[in-house]
């Protein structure tokens, strides 16, 4: 699986069918030497900005994670961490509700 960051999510249609995207700023493959020494606990990505943009079908989208700034890395270099905690299941505001495709 590979790592994004969601820019935008929009709906287009494509050969009379009308679907919903994402344009995405692609996240570069995990550092293999941490990701080894880590036993697979620490997944530190480099992040592409504009660099690196796609348009993906926003069904495809598997989860929802957060990258976050590796201290002992660069300016670009982030991990990941896939559960934050039941404090940031529900954020304030309002609930949009999700429409089937």
């Amino acid at each position: 699986h590979r790592i994004a960051e969601a820019q935008y999510y929009f709906e287009a249609e494509v050969h009379g069918t009308t679907k919903a995207y994402a344009l995405v700023s692609m996240y570069s493959a995990p550092d293999d030497q941490i990701l080894r020494r880590s036993s697979g606990a620490l997944a530190v990505c480099k992040y592409r900005g504009t660099a690196e943009l796609e348009v993906i079908l926003a069904s495809s989208i598997l989860s929802v994670v957060a990258m976050v700034p590796f201290p002992a890395g660069g300016d670009n270099d982030f991990f990941l961490v896939e559960k934050l905690g039941l404090d940031m299941a529900h954020m304030s505001g309002h609930d949009e509700p999700v429409l089937a495709e």
